[in-house]
């Protein structure tokens, strides 16, 4: 019943982020993994909603988010204003809904600022960080607050290396520079091709994904940036290349492309962060503005407590 609810109330939400969509949801989970915890009102009308996907493992349960999904954690309904304390009250419905879990532990959108009431609940937070363009169709003043280098580099793409951008390119070349991110690190991607083919056709159906390739004078295929975007914002969401390449600059051309086509359909533009300095410094170079998010995790098990704490390397009493 709270999967059929959710759905209609994601019909009804004109600002709910593209990763809360039950569509993106259903893309990114094998068999219905998924789920949602609901909170109504007095006429019954869902105003808040919690969704997540339920992992078992080693009969350990783990409540979290899908992969691709930089974050979920809660959403209030368009145009529902509500007191800090009922704001509360209404957390703690939503938590008290979940299904029995081990383990929490999703990135909550920053959108979320006040996470007290979770702190009261017995969960902990980290905050991690992000980068996001507001003003994006300004795309000249964009340019402009690019750091030197980059820019630098974009003319050195196109300039001296002549990349130019592939026409409407296959998902097939975009996962053959995909994996190369991972094969050259002596990895295996972190997620199946037949679950990003299905975020992609599912994606390209509702006509919200870009795939931006950048090929040299001879054809060949150099970089690439997938897109994705909802009513509000652009996520960079994969990027691929080939690391023969590396000296062309060919993924900052890729990514200054995407911003170009992004500014076409929406005023901002999410980087969708990382931790890793080299990373991170990186996506500063665009000129975007680091802002916070919330990690929020719960052990709810002792025997797991003792787990991860001997993982860890830490005494607990």
């Amino acid at each position: 019943m709270s999967k059929d609810a959710y759905r209609d109330f994601c019909k009804k939400q004109a600002q709910l982020p593209l990763f809360f969509q039950d569509w993106w949801l259903d893309a990114c989970s094998d068999n219905g993994q998924w789920g949602v915890a609901v909170a109504r009102n007095s006429a019954n009308d869902v105003i808040a909603a919690l969704p997540y996907l339920l992992k078992r493992k080693y009969k350990i349960s783990v409540v979290t988010q899908p992969v691709l999904t930089p974050w979920l954690g809660v959403f209030f309904a368009d145009g529902v204003s509500l007191k800090e304390n009922n704001r509360k009250l209404v957390l703690e419905e939503l938590i008290a809904a979940l299904p029995k879990y081990h383990r929490y532990n999703q990135c909550w959108h920053y959108s979320f600022e006040n996470w007290m009431p979770l702190h009261w609940l017995g969960f902990k937070q980290t905050t991690r960080y992000t980068y996001v363009i507001n003003g994006l169709k300004d795309i000249d003043s964009v340019w402009g607050s690019l750091k030197k280098s980059t820019r630098s580099d974009i003319k050195k793409a196109t300039e001296r290396y002549k990349l130019r951008i592939a026409d409407e390119p296959s998902f097939e070349r975009f996962w053959n520079l995909h994996t190369k991110v991972f094969s050259r690190q002596g990895l295996k991607a972190p997620y199946r091709r037949s679950l990003v083919e299905r975020i992609d056709k599912e994606c390209a159906l509702r006509e919200c994904r870009k795939i931006v390739l950048a090929v040299d004078e001879n054809g060949v295929d150099q970089a690439a940036v997938y897109m994705v975007w909802d009513a509000q914002c652009a996520y960079y969401l994969m990027a691929g290349s080939d690391p023969q390449f590396r000296h062309t600059a060919a993924n900052t051309y890729c990514l200054w492309e995407s911003l170009k086509h992004a500014s076409l359909l929406v005023d901002s533009f999410d980087f969708e962060g990382s931790m890793i300095e080299p990373v991170a410094k990186y996506m500063e170079s665009f000129g975007g503005s680091r802002i916070g998010y919330h990690y929020i995790s719960r052990t709810s098990s002792r025997v797991f407590s003792l787990l991860s704490a001997i993982r860890a390397g830490i005494n607990v009493r």
